[in-house]
């Protein structure tokens, strides 16, 4: 007799991702991006009309790039901030891609450090609730059961089955 390892519904075909991998990848290439228009913002200043517009729908306090204001008034320190909140979305988006776990650990830690932030925002009157549901949401696809089944820890050896 021999012993299989149980195939799990939720992940169907080899090779597909959960459709909560493609939410999760795609909210962090928008943080990236606000992060983005952030530098722009901090370094060239509003000097469009697009950009202002920007601006009024997402608020500058909106993204984990507006955390280090709240320490930081160099607008050098915070660009370079902004660079590194950018490399690490992307670095962890790029790894929720290749399916590595820690990717998966870094977006839980991204997402959590962004919902105290949110909370932060909000016990101070100054709720930003468009910035907190998509973090609810990224939270959501991070703990749906098919995404987690495609980023569990597996032994040594073992290996993913058909």
């Amino acid at each position: 007799m021999t012993t299989s390892q149980p195939v799990h519904p939720e992940l169907r075909e080899v090779g597909r991702r959960p459709f909560g991998v493609y939410a999760i990848i795609f909210l962090f290439v928008l943080f990236g991006a606000v992060a983005a228009f952030d530098i722009v913002r901090l370094r060239f200043g509003l000097p469009t009309t697009l950009l202002v517009q920007i601006a009024e729908f997402i608020p500058e306090s909106s993204s984990l790039s507006g955390l280090p204001r709240l320490f930081f008034r160099d607008a050098d320190v915070l660009v370079a901030i902004n660079f590194a909140i950018i490399f690490v979305t992307v670095l962890t988006a790029v790894g929720l891609w290749f399916r590595q776990r820690q990717a998966w650990v870094s977006a839980m830690v991204l997402i959590g450090v962004g919902l105290v932030y949110n909370i932060w925002n909000y016990l101070e009157g100054t709720p930003i609730y468009l910035n907190m549901a998509i973090h609810v949401l990224a939270v959501f696809y991070l703990n749906e059961r098919s995404v987690q089944l495609v980023f569990e820890r597996r032994a040594p050896g073992e290996e993913t089955q058909p």
